[in-house]
């Protein structure tokens, strides 16, 4: 729909247009609700470039540890991009390499693994289209709190799957991450809730059915 307003912007007409989404095989992606023992460990998958706002998922983590001196999170960061060295800077200054990891690129095999061993899912972007990190986040049972930007709410149900909040507001993400830590017995029904939107409307076999 986000890319679809733009068409239309540029005269597109109306009755031309189908709005057909990119999905995953979600068969692919393991679901494991009830990952709540141990610290709580958070995952972000992006590229290290301005749009996806990393800068304020790391400020949310500060503000969380800030408000919580005795809560044991690690914070994991797959990805790479222009900004490595700045944000890793930031993240030193922050005194907080001993939370926040960057751990690079990584493979779909080890990507999953990932997803199948973290907690929540962060997705701090000042501007996106249709995220496939939060499709498979969501197919591997992880509630998550992302910025409510592009077509971001379509794939995410508020409240119901994760949270959406303003975009470069660093205050609102931590808040969600503080109440998901607070309330470990909504992950289960969240990564339900999420596994079921996913498989629904974003499953790539039954959008290749459609397509054909």
């Amino acid at each position: 729909e986000y890319n679809k307003k733009h068409l239309l912007n540029f005269g597109v007409p109306p009755w031309k247009l189908f709005v057909h989404p990119v999905g995953i095989n979600v068969d692919e992606y393991s679901f494991d609700s009830n990952k709540i023992n141990g610290p709580i460990r958070i995952l972000t998958i992006a590229r290290l470039v301005p749009e996806k706002g990393l800068e304020y998922a790391i400020e949310a983590i500060q503000k969380l540890l800030q408000r919580n001196l005795d809560i044991d999170v690690q914070y994991n960061i797959i990805g790479d991009g222009p900004l490595e060295h700045r944000l890793k800077e930031k993240v030193s200054q922050l005194q907080l390499n001993h939370i926040i990891h960057f751990l690079g690129a990584k493979t779909q095999t080890e990507i999953k693994h990932y997803l199948e061993t973290s907690n929540l899912f962060l997705l701090s972007s000042a501007a996106e289209a249709l995220p496939i990190c939060l499709m498979e986040a969501q197919a591997s049972g992880l509630p998550v709190i992302c910025t409510n930007v592009g077509s971001i709410h379509q794939i995410v149900k508020d409240g119901e799957s994760g949270f959406l909040v303003p975009a470069r507001n660093s205050l609102s993400l931590c808040e969600k991450l503080e109440y998901m830590m607070a309330h470990r017995e909504l992950w289960s029904d969240f990564g339900k809730s999420g596994r079921e939107h996913i498989q629904t409307n974003y499953d790539s076999q039954k959008l290749m059915i459609q397509l054909l």
